[in-house]
């Protein structure tokens, strides 16, 4: 049983952009060495 679906990897980077550009999160970073902040 699978307990959450799988989630294609262009699905988080547009949610995480999303969020980005609504101010929720904050970028920091390139690459592998991207990190997100919550703001709120």
């Amino acid at each position: 049983m699978e307990l959450c679906p799988s989630l294609s990897i262009s699905s988080v980077e547009g949610a995480l952009r999303k969020l980005v550009a609504e101010g929720e999160l904050a970028r920091e970073g390139n690459g592998k060495n991207t990190c997100y902040y919550r703001l709120k």
